[in-house]
């Protein structure tokens, strides 16, 4: 039944869309096959069947939206990504600038969502599963043709050279880095939608450091202004999004502990960078050096010393706890 099928018929012997769905199949090709037609079919496929969980997430975060939204001039945002705190961390941030937000997990499940209804502006994370962001832009610029014009901004987790470029050539207009300011997310939307609300002086605010190493002295686990800027109601941290992330991370853990004992360096290594990115896109500082060399251990495939790296990571972690059970600026 979870069977997907794609029909192929000869030149001068096409099917007949009600055919193709009386036998089950999600698309028709008719030979000699392009590769991009390929593609196109097998995304097709594929979204139809992401379609029940991708509109299932939509239901739940539109219905909290709706709710929050104070805004009368608002966008309707769809966000791709993969990990449930960073999905939350957009989500809030794009109800506290009055926009209501629609949620998806990866590639497949955007072109699922796009195939329903429209929106104003796609959030797309670069890193997912199943269909990364790289290859859900180019599939949807191929749906789109020169019909539409869907604006796409890329989620990245580094700024490194050639990024942006990167982004262009899959069809993204435009690029905004992790962790996600509420100011600068702010900006990037209005430049899109609004650009005659954006004035010269609207600079990009200052950006905090993703840490590459161990701080000599660490005060806090996390970056509080960090935190509340992510998920902060009236300068508190809601506890729902807590409980969110002490469940996420302890999975998380386990995830990367599996990955040492099996030896697998290539998910290690895509672990640890989805954890580390998750961990600055909301202040969690104290996990976020250890996760980044753990995915350089990963990326280099030597691992003898990531069990004692995994520990720092753990203890991180429980410093975070124990500073978010006691902290007063819980809602």
């Amino acid at each position: 039944k979870e069977l997907r099928k794609v029909l192929i018929s000869v030149p001068g012997q096409p099917v007949e869309d009600q055919t193709a769905r009386r036998l089950g199949a999600g698309a028709c090709l008719t030979l000699p096959v392009r590769e991009e037609q390929l593609f196109n079919s097998l995304a097709t496929v594929m979204s139809k069947k992401a379609a029940r969980s991708a509109f299932k997430a939509v239901e739940n975060f539109n219905g909290y939206s709706t709710e929050k939204v104070k805004s009368k001039k608002h966008l309707n945002i769809l966000v791709a990504e993969d990990h449930a705190i960073n999905q939350s961390v957009a989500a809030r941030q794009l109800l506290k600038l009055g926009h209501i937000t629609y949620v998806v997990s990866d590639g497949l499940e955007v072109l699922a969502a796009l195939e329903e209804r429209d929106y104003d502006i796609v959030l797309m994370d670069c890193q997912m599963p199943n269909l990364d962001g790289y290859q859900a832009t180019r599939a949807v610029r191929r749906n789109e043709g020169s019909s539409k014009h869907t604006v796409i901004i890329a989620m990245t987790a580094n700024a490194m050279a050639g990024d942006r470029e990167k982004c262009v050539a899959a069809g993204m207009d435009d690029y905004i880095t992790k962790p996600i300011i509420a100011a600068e997310l702010d900006l990037i939307l209005r430049k899109w939608s609004w650009p005659s609300s954006v004035k010269e002086e609207d600079g990009p605010p200052e950006r905090p450091p993703l840490l590459a190493a161990e701080p000599a002295e660490r005060t806090f686990p996390i970056d509080l202004d960090r935190l509340i800027d992510a998920t902060g109601e009236n300068g508190r941290v809601p506890t729902e999004f807590i409980d969110l992330y002490q469940a996420q991370m302890a999975e998380e853990l386990e995830r990367l502990q599996d990955a040492i004992r099996t030896d697998s360096a290539e998910d290690l290594k895509c672990i640890a960078h989805g954890s580390a990115g998750m961990n600055a896109n909301c202040g969690m500082t104290a996990v976020v050096a250890p996760l980044l060399e753990l995915e350089r251990m990963g990326m280099s495939g030597q691992l003898t010393d990531a069990v004692q790296v995994a520990d720092r990571v753990k203890l991180g972690f429980d410093e975070i706890c124990s500073y978010l059970d006691g902290m007063p600026e819980r809602v």
